[in-house]
């Protein structure tokens, strides 16, 4: 008997250092910050949405740690049989932008979206900081699962605006204006629609 009261004790002592060590740190993709995301990046925040099949809903299109932006291209594909893409609107960063312009040429029998956009009248000082470039609006058509991409490197078919099949979403700076820059991350977001 004094063996197990023992082994109950040592078992309780065990437990309770583990249990004063603290809450392990979870790596969920979907908890809703971008801290995966590095360097200079383009990326949907928030990277995992539910949205219901009764109402509009709203995403943004985030760049950080690029310098001077003056102008990009941003190219998106949706699931077309689950949601219809209904208009682009400048996010809190392009609007800080003194004048800017906002393109969007829709191809809905792809689901996709060309977005082209620059700044204006700010003699060349671009966009610097990280932030909302556009906001993105989508009806709902259906419930099921689909995933916002802008990272369409995987995809060997041409582009039906650019007429290649690489480097979709790209960017100017005012460093080089006659030269376009890859983005070096393309963040995709998941999007459940109930």
């Amino acid at each position: 008997m004094k063996k197990h009261i023992i082994n109950l004790f040592f078992a309780l002592w065990a437990i309770g250092i583990y249990s004063c060590a603290g809450d392990p740190e979870l790596n969920n993709p979907f908890a809703g910050d971008e801290s995966g995301v590095t360097g200079n990046a383009l990326y949907f925040h928030p990277s995992y949405l539910e949205a219901s099949t009764s109402s509009t809903f709203t995403i943004d299109i985030h760049i950080q740690e690029v310098t001077s932006l003056v102008g990009a291209e941003i190219e998106f594909s949706f699931d077309k049989d689950l949601v219809d893409f209904t208009s682009v609107s400048a996010g809190s960063l392009l609007s800080g932008a003194s004048e800017n312009v906002l393109i969007d040429e829709i191809n809905v029998e792809m689901g996709r979206v060309l977005l082209t956009l620059a700044t204006a009248q700010d003699e060349g000082a671009g966009l610097s900081d990280a932030g909302s470039l556009v906001q993105l609006t989508f009806t709902p058509k259906s419930a099921g699962v689909f995933t916002l991409e802008l990272d369409l490197s995987a995809e060997t078919a041409i582009c039906p605006w650019h007429g290649h099949s690489d480097d979709h979403s790209v960017y100017i700076g005012n460093s080089n204006p006659n030269s376009e820059q890859a983005f070096s991350s393309l963040i995709n977001a998941t999007v459940i629609i109930q």
